[in-house]
């Protein structure tokens, strides 16, 4: 079917139902006035007066052209030999997110795309499909799709290794390891509606180098003190004295210069000249030399 637009000066009245040939319709008003602003689709509608006796499948846009109403779909057309056009229908069309209210003689939905010189392919929309009549619909829309894929290199975050530590005030976290995020190639295939992108899909996906998940400590004790530390000898491995902790409270001692650390718990009472604890043997060996006797530490519990 070949798309057209019809001269708007050639149709000078609509009336509703099937026009007869014995009986012309009344001409409403001026044709020339109708003339003015009327597009068809391809071309500007111009005066003729060799219109050929089959119009063929034609759209014009704007109801108010052609003196269609919009609230009426199903009208007969007329030109100035009193020849008929065929039925025609007011059809709003949503082409490419546009908007168009159209006059067309096409009998389904696919005629009257095809006059308005849109040829859907297997991926573009239309709804309803092209073979509804269109006395079954009052708007048509067509959305035109594409696909294209698209490639990058991205950096992929790793979820970090989190532990838990005495040494630490409760609320406070250190960073040992700060890693880095892994490095991949993807491949997407994007979905795009009337030019825009609507969604995407993840086709492939390629590790270049790989990452290193971050190392985070985080703080579990309720309190902390710092102070001195010194030692006595006693049989028990990791115990050590305190001269208020409630007795069998764990504790982890951290020395100041070095960053070791060691917990133990509180089985006795001491010391009594001003040191904050008093560690066994063996646990002060653990954060300093016995030979140096005192450490500057913190204390959490």
């Amino acid at each position: 079917m070949v798309g057209c637009a019809i001269a708007a000066t050639s149709v000078w009245a609509a009336a509703a139902g099937t026009a007869r040939a014995d009986h012309p319709p009344v001409r409403e008003r001026d044709p020339a006035k109708a003339a003015a602003g009327v597009e068809g689709w391809g071309r500007n509608v111009e005066p003729s007066s060799k219109a050929r006796r089959d119009a063929g499948v034609w759209a014009v846009a704007g109801a108010g052209a052609l003196g269609v109403p919009s609230d009426r779909p199903d009208t007969t057309a007329f030109d100035l030999e009193g020849r008929t056009l065929g039925p025609v229908s007011a059809v709003t069309v949503v082409a490419k997110g546009k908007a168009h209210v159209v006059v067309t003689n096409a009998r389904t939905v696919g005629g009257l795309l095809s006059a308005m010189r849109i040829e859907p392919d297997g991926d573009d929309t239309v709804a309803p499909p092209p073979g509804t009549p269109l006395h079954r619909t009052s708007s048509v829309r067509y959305d035109e799709v594409h696909y294209s894929f698209k490639t990058g290199v991205i950096g992929v975050p790793l979820r970090p290794r989190i532990s838990h530590t005495r040494q630490i005030p409760a609320g406070y976290a250190e960073t040992l390891v700060p890693g880095h995020p892994a490095r991949v190639v993807r491949s997407y295939r994007v979905r795009f509606v009337n030019g825009l992108p609507a969604s995407r899909r993840l086709v492939s996906s390629m590790l270049l180098r790989p990452g290193r998940a971050p190392h985070t400590v985080v703080g579990v004790a309720d309190h902390t003190m710092v102070g001195e530390a010194s030692w006595h000898y006693v049989a028990s491995d990791l115990t050590a004295a305190s001269p208020w902790l409630p007795l069998g409270t764990q504790v982890t001692v951290t020395n100041l210069s070095t960053g070791a650390s060691v917990t133990v718990v509180i089985n006795d009472r001491g010391p009594f000249g001003g040191r904050l604890i008093d560690l066994s043997e063996t646990a002060f060996s653990r954060i300093a030399p016995l030979g140096q006797g005192v450490a500057d530490v913190r204390i959490s519990w």
